[in-house]
């Protein structure tokens, strides 16, 4: 196996990323492979004893990860951006924990082993810190399409000794990993007299599940209403018709790492394009934000792109604003602790922005390190008040969860003198190289080995 780029380095204690404020930026960025769509997809090539190619997958952590966790399941891979999967030897045994700790999405196995071989092993997942991200839904749905499930000593083992079944599962949250956990198993549920395709309702309509339904179509799969709120999957026996051709798929351009860097040219002034990703790729309520402050506008025609200018006069009256964090097309959580290091900053001490986590109940871990550097937040229960106008000072911060990360990064472009992040290990997880796109842009930045 080839991992999908060089390991990263161990960080010592005295490991950061130093930032120097004040610059604004300025630049061309292409955005990478979005991190959310990569790993799903991964999961989703165990349906197939054939190769299935991922193009445009982004270099991270998270996907080494993937990688290594796919591995010790037997699959060979290949390198990133474009990387070919095998599972033509895979089998459903019980994985790496420690790949499995690295990494949230290697749960999705469950539901494709399931799928192709009527069982599957799986250690309960990790990831960041943000609150407990129960994975009940999937293991629900799983079950009602006859899967036979148990959980010991972190291993969840599940069989369905006469295969899944199609059935109707209504989600009773739209969640985003429960979506694709029952997109992928259902496409080994075969149908019944009541079921001839599993139906999803309260599905999740975000772009990676689109991205997902698209590499399940080119498996052959009938996947029907990816973007809406109810799917439907026409299954079959993979043991006895499996997938028969490789395939070859595209990751979708990374929406969260396109809007830290719109976000961060508002806080700093500037100008940047943005080339693979289109203004109708972004969550609603981010552009709402954006156009509120500066001008936003697409360009390109063969390749999309976008163009980010913040006006001065307008982003000085930036403030006052409802945030909440919501399922697409809503402000993606992902987005939260940048938006709150933005308002932090602009508009004035007159202002403020009230933002509601409505997703997890531990996500605002970075308001006590924004706080640090001189933020003016309050937090109660799930709304946490930002005051604008906040003139941030430099200094030592610690990184909680990859987003966090970002955050303290982002402000640090605008705190006056010297901010080091300390365990900033998070950011490789989803970011393909940060500090190395802000220093293009003509940030004062550097990672400290």
């Amino acid at each position: 196996m080839t991992l999908p780029h060089a390991a990263q380095p161990v960080l010592s204690p005295t490991s950061c990323i130093e930032v120097v404020g004040g610059t604004e930026l300025h630049g061309t960025i292409w955005v990478s492979g979005a991190k959310n769509a990569s790993l799903p997809l991964m999961a989703a090539t165990a349906l197939s004893p054939q190769p299935v190619v991922l193009r445009g997958m982004p270099l991270l952590s998270d996907v080494d990860a993937m990688a290594r966790l796919l591995t010790s399941y037997g699959a060979e891979l290949g390198a990133a951006p474009d990387m070919t999967i095998h599972h033509q030897y895979a089998t459903p045994q019980e994985p790496s924990w420690t790949a499995s700790s690295e990494t949230r999405t290697g749960i999705l196995l469950l539901g494709a082993h399931l799928a192709r071989f009527g069982k599957g092993l799986a250690h309960l997942p990790g990831g960041c810190a943000i609150g407990e991200r129960p994975i009940d839904l999937h293991l629900s749905g799983l079950r009602q399409m006859g899967a036979q499930i148990s959980i010991d000593g972190g291993v969840v083992n599940a069989h369905a000794k006469d295969g899944l079944h199609a059935t109707e599962i209504v989600l009773r949250f739209p969640s985003v990993g429960a979506t694709e956990q029952l997109m992928i198993a259902a496409c080994g549920a075969q149908p019944t007299a009541n079921h001839p395709t599993t139906i999803i309702r309260n599905a999740a309509r975000e772009p990676e599940i689109e991205n997902l339904a698209r590499l399940l179509q080119d498996m052959g799969f009938a996947v029907a209403g990816a973007g809406s709120s109810e799917l439907s999957i026409l299954g079959r026996d993979l043991q006895k018709s499996p997938v028969e051709h490789a395939v070859t798929a595209s990751v979708i351009p990374d929406r969260i790492q396109a809007g830290t860097l719109l976000l961060a040219v508002l806080m700093t002034g500037g100008e940047i394009v943005l080339k693979g990703i289109g203004e109708e790729q972004l969550d609603a309520e981010l552009v709402d934000l954006l156009k509120r402050g500066g001008e936003l506008r697409s360009e390109g025609t063969s390749q999309p792109a976008v163009r980010y200018a913040p006006d001065p006069a307008r982003r000085a009256a930036l403030g006052d604003l409802e945030v909440s964090t919501a399922p697409w097309p809503g402000l993606c959580t992902d987005l939260q602790a940048q938006v709150m290091a933005t308002m932090a900053v602009i508009g004035t001490s007159r202002m403020h922005t009230r933002i509601t986590e409505t997703i997890f109940e531990n996500r605002f871990q970075h308001a006590a390190e924004l706080r640090r550097l001189g933020a003016q937040i309050r937090i109660e229960q799930a709304v946490a008040t930002v005051t604008g106008g906040s003139q941030l000072q430099g200094a030592d911060v610690e990184a909680t969860d990859l987003r966090a990360s970002a955050c303290l990064v982002m402000a640090g472009l605008v705190a006056q003198g010297t901010t080091r992040i300390h365990r900033f290990h998070h950011l490789d997880r989803g970011y393909e190289d940060l500090v190395g796109n802000l220093h293009a842009l003509g940030a004062k930045i550097r990672r400290i080995q």
